[in-house]
């Protein structure tokens, strides 16, 4: 399988309401630098953006860019965890 380069997640993250399937996260807004372009956490086979929501809450979207080792094969090529107030992914 063929996975997305990151410069692909990249533009795919900037228009959330036409690329997220979940209401949340298309009426989010992702975190930008001062340039404003997405900041992604990049590690060693996936980025992770930071999703704030108009009601406050924030996601972490994970969005793989090869497959882990211990298998991503079951991801359809990204993953979400709710970010609570102290900055923690959780379920």
């Amino acid at each position: 399988m063929s996975w997305p380069l990151s410069q692909d997640y990249n533009e795919a993250i900037q228009a959330a309401a036409a690329n997220f399937a979940d209401s949340d996260l298309k009426r989010g807004e992702v975190v930008v630098n001062a340039l404003g372009l997405p900041i992604p956490y990049s590690g060693n086979f996936a980025d992770v953006y930071q999703v704030k929501c108009p009601d406050g809450s924030r996601w972490a979207v994970k969005c793989f860019t090869r497959e882990a080792a211990g298998g991503t094969a079951a991801c359809s090529g990204s993953e979400m965890a709710k970010i609570d107030a102290s900055g923690r992914a959780y379920a």
